[in-house]
């Protein structure tokens, strides 16, 4: 496991720094066996993030955020503002919110990366004061590039104080 290897190399090389292993979930049937047997990896040990299907809304959305609930965690809501089916729909974000979820938004959507669906969805989060997490969706050393130029932006600047709440 990768995380073995980065716990083994941040001892050896006697790195003073915390590392917490977390996960994010795709919320099927799946997801819902591992909630009710507790086999789930939360953020701070009461976050958990879930993720819908890019290209199908999902089914019940309100039984996910209750159940995630039910068992004693905040539900976040990965990258939102990617959902192209709710483009421009700021009502199903509205009842989102109701059903208990925070929401977690990618750093590279204010940019464009994922295309002017994800921009648009993430300037109305953002201006609807709804972004609660920022992530980076950096997965390799080239997502790093263009990351410095995204958080200086103004909309991130906008969002800033209301997302780190979270962390003071």
């Amino acid at each position: 496991m990768a995380a073995n290897e980065l716990f083994t190399e941040k001892e050896k090389e006697k790195i003073p720094i915390q590392i917490v292993i977390s996960a994010e979930y795709y919320a099927d049937e799946n997801f819902l066996d591992l909630l009710n047997k507790n086999d789930v990896l939360p953020i701070a040990d009461k976050y958990l993030l879930c993720e819908f299907n890019f290209y199908y809304s999902p089914d019940d959305a309100k039984l996910i955020a209750r159940e995630i609930t039910k068992a004693g965690y905040k539900p976040i809501l990965a990258h939102p503002e990617r959902y192209e089916y709710w483009n421009d729909n700021i009502a199903i974000f509205e009842k989102l919110k109701e059903y208990g979820f925070l929401f977690q938004c990618n750093l590279p959507s204010a940019a464009g990366y994922y295309g002017p669906a994800a921009r648009n969805n993430f300037n109305i989060l953002a201006n609807k004061n709804f972004i609660d997490f920022l992530g980076t969706d950096v997965h390799d050393a080239s997502s790093l590039l263009h990351l410095r130029n995204i958080i200086q932006s103004s909309i991130i600047q906008k969002i800033l104080p209301n997302v780190l709440n979270y962390f003071l």
